[in-house]
């Protein structure tokens, strides 16, 4: 994924600020209580077109899904509605509305900003979202944030 970050200029004591772009992965985050590790993409698919609503494991009980994202401008959430949804955010946005206006479904809980979403997903049993991996996890840490103990990181099969 390309997202847009700030630099200053090559020049000494320059106030330019330049664009430059930062490659980095998107991951699938849930709340510790959900009851699956790993989800399909057509799985996944359906939890952010609000198909799916309730979380399926056996041997555990039935579990609501609680969907966050973040805004449709948002860079990371373009880049999730491109990489794993295989869909843009407007399209993905008509879905929810058409959803709440029948009456068949609500649209997902919108957060502000990637912290939120963090937040949010640690303190909400069944909460399932996305952000960016950090660039030091290297693939090996499965802790998302040190402050975010209550999420895991859902592997894409």
């Amino acid at each position: 994924m390309w997202l847009s970050g700030w630099a200053y200029g090559d020049e000494p004591n320059s106030d330019r600020v330049s664009e430059i772009a930062v490659a980095s992965e998107i991951v699938i985050i849930a709340n510790a209580s959900v009851p699956v590790n790993a989800i399909s993409l057509n799985e996944l698919r359906s939890i952010f077109t609000m198909k799916k609503r309730i979380w399926d494991a056996s041997g555990h009980p039935s579990q609501s899904v609680k969907v966050f994202v973040l805004p449709n401008d948002h860079a990371v959430h373009k880049e999730f509605c491109k990489q794993q949804l295989n869909i843009f955010p407007a399209q993905l946005e008509k879905v929810w509305y058409r959803m709440v206006y029948t009456g068949t479904g609500q649209a997902p809980v919108r957060v502000n900003t990637v912290t939120d979403m963090l937040h949010r997903i640690a303190s909400t049993p069944g909460a399932i979202g996305y952000v960016e991996r950090p660039q030091s996890d290297n693939n090996n840490n499965p802790e998302i944030h040190r402050d975010e103990k209550n999420t895991k990181i859902l592997q894409i099969r």
